[in-house]
């Protein structure tokens, strides 16, 4: 969980997140994780796409039954938290010059 480490300090220095949004986040994560694990899928960075990110809302919504602010803060906590591994794994290829650094980055790693 280290990305969600580093993600996280980011967000306390940049937007000076509480300790609620801190857990939140850990909690959004989890839950994220759970899912792909529920549904047998091994995902890497570069897998991680609109089609994946809807499959996991409508199942927030549909099996979870969320409500629909609880449904913009998990959109919103993992549309950063996908930017923000973006550009580290960007910017760590750069750094690097492996142009295939993220194919053996999995999300069950982090």
């Amino acid at each position: 969980m280290i990305y969600l480490d580093e993600f996280v300090k980011t967000q306390i220095v940049e937007k000076y997140i509480s300790k609620n949004t801190r857990a939140n986040y850990r909690g959004d994560f989890k839950l994220f994780l759970n899912y792909l694990m529920k549904q047998v899928i091994k995902a890497t960075i570069d897998e991680l796409n609109k089609h994946l990110l809807r499959q996991f809302f409508q199942y927030l919504k549909f099996e979870k039954g969320y409500a629909t602010a609880t449904m913009r803060r998990k959109i919103h906590f993992l549309s950063s938290f996908c930017k923000f591994l973006y550009f580290t794994i960007l910017l760590l290829n750069l750094h690097s010059l492996q142009p295939n650094y993220t194919q053996h980055l999995s999300l069950f790693k982090l």
